[in-house]
């Protein structure tokens, strides 16, 4: 018995050393470590891109809705805009809000979609 177990392990180290060795042949020549590149030179990017332009710092109101809307439609603002886009020209901005016809106590119960035109003069430049 003690031979047999000694024949199936010997057996099974030696068909696990050529199982090895067939498929992880060593290599035949070394890897050469490619040469280095040369210095990068930086050069000023003229290329448009798509960064917001620099911030100034200053805020500029290019309307006031919440009395307009109010006198010319009995509608009042909410206080919290839930979603504002520019357009890709910067034309125009679109504004989702919530607001009520209610008067100015309430605030929530009629959504209103704001499309506020930009004057070209107040645009940024891209």
């Amino acid at each position: 018995m003690k031979t047999n177990c000694w024949l199936i392990l010997g057996a099974m180290l030696s068909t696990s050393l050529l199982a090895q060795q067939a498929a992880n042949p060593a290599p035949s020549a070394p890897i050469e470590t490619p040469a280095a590149a040369p210095a990068a030179t930086l050069a000023p990017v003229t290329a448009k891109t798509n960064a917001p332009a620099a911030k100034t710092g200053k805020k500029k109101a290019i309307g006031f809705l919440q009395d307009y809307y109010f006198k010319k439609y009995g509608y009042s603002l909410g206080s919290q805009v839930y979603g504002m886009e520019l357009s890709k020209d910067g034309s125009f901005v679109v504004i989702v809000d919530n607001g009520t016809f209610g008067g100015p106590g309430s605030s929530f119960g009629h959504p209103a979609l704001t499309v506020v035109s930009i004057p070209a003069e107040e645009r940024s430049e891209k």
